[in-house]
């Protein structure tokens, strides 16, 4: 999604965040734990929901920076076309938290996330060129899709169980 403001970002981040919440109220603690799939693929509930705390956590440490400095991205040791390899080590990095962990993690760091969006001004977070290491991107591109975009990569993932 294209944002415009930054009151339409933190409006789709809370939507978002609502609807999987929701969605979760379906579930018993035993379902969010189980996992699904064979071998080193499969994942449970709380697997994608780490996942999303992990994302936020690279998220918070790239806005730490600050406009002028230089993160490594997405992070240190690993280039973006190595997604696949990064995602792998933060699923073993969690693949053993307990639901009711990731939840409170999660919750954390999505409080943290917003609480930092809302300390930036429309044009630091819409306009290309505030951050250096955003080079043309605006600092939404990287906002976005670490919030309300995973929300809704989530929710798509619980509503296949």
């Amino acid at each position: 999604m294209k944002y415009k403001s930054k009151i339409e970002l933190v409006e789709d981040c809370e939507k978002e965040w609502t609807k999987l919440w929701k969605l979760l109220d379906d579930f018993e603690v035993a379902d969010l734990e189980r996992r699904a799939g064979r071998g080193d693929s499969a994942r449970s509930i709380t697997d994608h929901l780490a996942h999303v705390h992990a994302w936020h956590r690279l998220l918070l440490g790239w806005l730490k920076s600050g406009p002028n400095g230089n993160p490594d991205l997405p992070v240190k040791g690993f280039k973006w076309n190595q997604t696949r390899s990064l995602n792998q080590m933060l699923f073993e990095e969690f693949k053993h938290a307990s639901f009711v962990s990731v939840r409170r993690k999660l919750k954390l760091s999505h409080g943290r996330v917003i609480k930092r969006v809302n300390g930036f001004s429309n044009r630091q977070l819409i306009q290309p060129g505030q951050f250096v290491w955003t080079k043309k991107l605006g600092l939404v591109s990287y906002v976005g899709p670490n919030t309300a975009g995973h929300y809704r990569w989530a929710q798509k993932k619980i509503q296949r169980f």
